[in-house]
């Protein structure tokens, strides 16, 4: 593995900005650049990145490609798409709202990774025929770092998380039931942090990170005694403090998963040691292991908190059947009442509902599990 591929120190969407005034020496004009990664599983382009980010309501978009045929077409030929004038394109919702920006000229260049379409860099200009094939050409050597850019930032977050997934469900103990329950953490995850990240500035980039990184937040568990994780009865003091011996555990592994890939100096990194570290503590003070209250508590492990939580709740223990969701919901509600966790998070999560039932149905915990977990 080439570790210096991860070398990266700022946020994607700085790196645009800087791509993007380097692109001025050949094409002055250019306003704006972004990028959007191809999901091949879902067939979905998702934002990621934008050298205008501001508001994530505005600037987030994701739509099937196989309804986009212009892009459809670019993708599948390896050519770019021009769009000379945004003001002959009105039928489109997302042209429309770059019209409203002002932009009036469009350019976007699929990028491959080990020849597959991985995304499309989008440049737009305020004025219109901007962006010719020769133009574009110029601006290659940019686009390719900016594409390097991207895929060094996303595999930072994709190569931790499947070290940590590979070592936790290699685990005796976790083989059973924790593939589920880390690919629910993630749904729940991306709904709570795409629904805050208006109020807390939060850009694609990180809503994925947070995502991904609660898909192995309990991590840690795969090290403690399974006497331990199937105890039905409640805990003792000694027994408490060796159960949550796993926040240790966890920070450990994923110190050590982050050495192996190079240490990189990566803005997303933060948010995996938030998420480890602080992920059991309450605003009211009452969690472990510092005590933390309210604003001491980072936001990404308030959002796995309450991800968390609810998952507890609508799935079986030895000593009670698994809520409904609309009852975790209600148990929920309490918990922010008493000062515990955070409103924003759950009412992210009531504004879901639907979606919550269907996450739940494609990722049933196992029909024989024998003896399950204790809460921890």
């Amino acid at each position: 593995m080439n570790n210096h591929y991860f070398q990266t120190a700022k946020p994607l969407n700085q790196q645009l900005q800087q791509l993007m005034q380097r692109m001025h020496v050949h094409a002055p004009e250019i306003a704006r650049v972004s990028y959007a990664k191809y999901n091949r599983d879902t067939d979905t382009l998702v934002t990621y990145a934008d050298s205008e980010f501001q508001l994530w309501s505005e600037l987030h978009h994701e739509k099937r490609l196989s309804k986009l045929d212009h892009l459809k077409r670019a993708a599948a030929m390896g050519i770019p798409r021009v769009i000379d004038d945004l003001a002959y394109m009105t039928h489109c919702e997302r042209i429309g709202f770059l019209l409203n920006k002002g932009y009036r000229s469009s350019a976007a260049i699929p990028c491959f990774q080990n020849h597959r379409f991985s995304g499309f860099v989008f440049l737009n200009a305020y004025e219109p025929n901007v962006f010719s094939n020769q133009s574009l050409m110029t601006l290659v050597p940019y686009i390719e770092m900016l594409q390097f850019a991207v895929e060094s930032h996303s595999q930072v977050v994709k190569t931790i998380v499947e070290f940590a997934d590979r070592l936790r469900t290699g685990s005796n103990l976790f083989s059973r039931d924790s593939y589920y329950h880390g690919r629910r953490m993630r749904a729940y995850t991306k709904v709570i942090a795409q629904y805050v990240a208006e109020q807390h500035k939060l850009d694609d980039e990180q809503v994925e990170a947070i995502a991904m990184f609660a898909q192995v937040h309990d991590i840690g568990k795969a090290q403690l005694p399974e006497t331990l994780m199937y105890n039905s009865q409640p805990f003792g003091p000694q027994e408490l403090m060796s159960a949550r011996s796993h926040i240790d555990n966890g920070i450990k592994l994923m110190d050590e998963i982050v050495s192996s890939v190079g240490n990189p100096n990566h803005p997303s990194i933060t948010l995996l040691n938030q998420i480890m570290r602080f992920q059991y503590e309450y605003l009211d003070g009452s969690g472990y292991p510092y005590g933390f209250q309210q604003e001491e508590v980072p936001l990404a492990a308030r959002i796995v908190a309450v991800a968390n939580i609810f998952d507890s709740m609508t799935t079986h223990k030895t000593y009670r059947q698994a809520c409904s969701v609309t009852s975790a919901l209600l148990e929920l509600e309490k918990m922010v009442q008493q000062g515990k966790i955070d409103g924003h998070c759950v009412d992210a999560l009531r504004s879901r509902q639907s979606y919550l039932k269907q996450v739940i149905h494609k990722y049933p915990e196992p029909e024989a599990w024998g003896s399950d977990s204790a809460e921890i």
